[in-house]
């Protein structure tokens, strides 16, 4: 009898394991899906980023070109 119970107690507390395991598994396929999810939207603010430096620089430079024009067209 005591046998039975045994192995009742084992069953449970094997299935609650595997349980907690699929847990787990969910949990980190969730994690992954957002690493990769994160992962790419940190590489789009990076181009975006380098997007926004490049267009920084040219208005820069169209402002410095401006500048030097306006001191010839003054100065003529």
């Amino acid at each position: 009898m005591y046998k039975g119970i045994l192995d009742a107690y084992q069953c449970i507390f094997g299935m609650y394991l595997c349980i907690f395991g699929m847990y787990l598994c969910i949990l980190d396929v969730y994690l992954w899906v957002l690493d990769v999810y994160l992962c790419v939207l940190g590489m789009y603010f990076c181009i975006l980023d380098a997007y926004l430096c490049l267009l920084g620089m040219y208005l820069c430079t169209l402002g410095l070109f401006h500048h030097a024009l306006l001191n010839v067209s003054v100065r003529s």
